[in-house]
C-alpha cells in the first residue's frame, strides 16, 4: 500500500530543507503543475524558478533526495533530479 500524500509532502519538504534548497518547491496539486497534461495521477512536481520543473512519482523523488548529502544545494538537487549528462566533444 502506498503511503498517504501528506507523508510524501512532509518527507520531501524535510529533505529539501536538509539539502539547503533555495529555489526548489514541492507541489502535489496537479491543477498547479506547470504541465498538468504530462502528469500521471500519483505524480508530484518539484519546481524551481532557476532550474525548471520535474514530474515524478513521489516515492522516486524522495529516494533521489535522500541520496544527497546535507547542504547539497540547488545545483546538486537539479543534477540528481535531471540526471547528470557528461559533456561530449564533437
Amino acid at each position: 500500500m502506498a503511503a498517504p500524500g501528506w507523508y510524501y509532502k512532509e518527507q520531501i519538504e524535510f529533505e529539501l530543507e536538509r539539502l539547503g534548497a533555495m529555489t526548489w518547491r514541492y507541489q502535489d496539486d496537479q491543477a498547479r503543475f506547470r504541465d498538468e497534461r504530462e502528469a500521471a495521477p500519483a505524480d508530484v512536481e518539484l519546481t524551481s524558478d532557476v532550474y525548471g520543473s520535474v514530474l515524478r512519482q513521489a516515492d522516486a523523488v524522495l529516494e533521489t533526495l535522500r541520496r544527497l548529502h546535507d547542504g547539497a544545494g540547488d545545483d546538486k538537487i537539479a543534477e540528481a533530479l535531471f540526471g547528470h549528462i557528461p559533456f561530449e566533444r564533437a
